[in-house]
């Protein structure tokens, strides 16, 4: 996961921090966050 600033009035792009993200141990938890990142990308 990386976080970003954005903002239309500068050309630059500015990263913050990175993390990676890890299985949970319950794969009904990890298959709401994959379903959630699908809402937010459409």
């Amino acid at each position: 996961m990386l976080l970003l600033i954005v903002t239309p009035h500068q050309a630059q792009v500015l990263a913050l921090a990175t993390a990676c993200i890890t299985p949970q141990a319950s794969t009904a938890k990890q298959d709401c966050e994959v379903a959630a990142a699908k809402r937010d990308r459409a």
